[in-house]
């Protein structure tokens, strides 16, 4: 068993140049998804463990599904795959819960559409989730900072662990967050308490690539908080402190640059994507729905979907050349809301949320070495 695994993931770097010349093209009413991903413990030769995930998605790119399966190569104990749900709310179309057969986290949001509150609860005593009380909950507050930048506080409470109030939560952790206008984590530092003990951490800071994040929208942690770092718009390349590199991650890209392979401490992870179909590509806005003019002084061409949005939009633009792309989303008086600065090979498809944005018209833009390209964006 121990030489088939290291068998398929050695060779799953190969499988993915056999792939390329099909996914290098540009394919209508279809999404590029990661599909799996397999996160080995060890070294290519020495294999503790790993975790392999695999994603389904809707006819709206969203995905429904993820199973997990654990292999533990050196001992007898491997836990039987575990799938995790997705669920959306109707309406406006934003996640609202991931269940599996074991847990249940739960979605908030404010009225203008931002994530502020998540509980976690265990329902694999009571199948009925709406009756089990949670074990923890997670709030979230986001305030604006000059440059484009967003501060945004994690507090993180746990059931108490004190015998006079065995039913009341306790703040466990804070953690102060500073993202940028392309949704990356610029730096965090983070408060502990448990137990009457509060600690602080040493401010950690990060540094990202240039190529689109297939991750923003998965799930693979039980802790919201454990992954808001894979949540942004471009990969995480470093992890610093004062004290020196917290960690550092090298990648290898595929012709898409999106991560093929990922290598951090003992960790390497390898993804495989598919082209996902999607329900309809965007239809022609009749004249009287365009507000703002779209301009085209190139020949770069632009797909937007879906548009209108409520909690992400897909981009797919070719033509773009060699080199730098920066797509900036603003509003009609021209302020600017979202950037973010991809280095492409004259295509590009990613993944932009839009989720805090007010509704209202906006501008999605992209300019590159070949000119300039912009398209009305309606946010509902």
């Amino acid at each position: 068993m121990k030489t088939l695994i290291l068998g398929v993931l050695s060779s799953i770097a190969l499988l993915f140049s056999f792939q390329l010349s099909a996914q290098r093209k540009e394919i209508p009413n279809t999404l590029y998804r990661l599909v799996e991903m397999t996160d080995s413990f060890g070294t290519p030769n020495h294999i503790d463990h790993a975790f392999t995930h695999f994603f389904k998605y809707d006819e709206l790119g969203r995905p429904v599904v993820n199973i997990s399966d654990n292999y533990f190569p050196n001992t007898p104990y491997n836990t039987e795959a575990d799938t995790f749900y997705y669920r959306y709310d109707s309406i406006s179309g934003r996640l609202i819960e991931q269940y599996s057969n074991q847990i249940s986290l739960k979605y908030y949001y404010t009225t203008n559409g931002l994530l502020n509150r998540i509980t976690w609860s265990w329902i694999h005593k009571n199948k009925n989730a709406a009756n089990v009380a949670p074990s923890s909950e997670t709030w979230l507050e986001e305030s604006p900072l000059p440059n484009n930048q967003t501060k945004l506080t994690l507090k993180y409470y746990a059931l108490s662990i004190r015998k006079n109030k065995p039913d009341t939560m306790d703040l466990a952790l804070c953690i102060n967050y500073i993202k940028d206008a392309s949704n990356n984590i610029v730096s965090s530092e983070r408060v502990t308490s448990w137990n009457g003990i509060t600690k602080k951490s040493a401010k950690i800071t990060y540094s990202y690539d240039d190529k689109p994040n297939p991750m923003q929208q998965l799930s693979f942690e039980r802790q919201y908080e454990d992954e808001l770092d894979i949540r942004g718009l471009t990969n995480v390349v470093s992890k610093k402190s004062a004290f020196g590199y917290v960690e550092k991650r090298t990648y290898k890209y595929n012709a898409f640059g999106y991560p093929s392979i990922c290598r951090f401490g003992t960790h390497t992870q390898y993804y495989r994507y598919e082209r996902v179909p999607v329900k309809t590509q965007i239809t022609q806005k009749k004249k009287e729905e365009i507000k703002v003019p779209e301009k085209n002084i190139s020949a770069i061409q632009l797909v937007l979907y879906p548009n209108p949005a409520t909690t992400e939009v897909n981009l797919k633009a070719s033509g773009l050349g060699d080199g730098k792309a920066i797509v900036r989303i603003v509003d009609v008086k021209g302020n600017q809301y979202k950037a973010v600065t991809y280095y492409v090979n004259d295509l590009l498809e990613a993944l932009i949320p839009v989720g805090g944005l007010a509704k209202g018209i906006y501008v999605l833009e992209i300019s590159s070495a070949k000119g300039k390209v912009s398209k009305q964006l309606l946010i509902r």
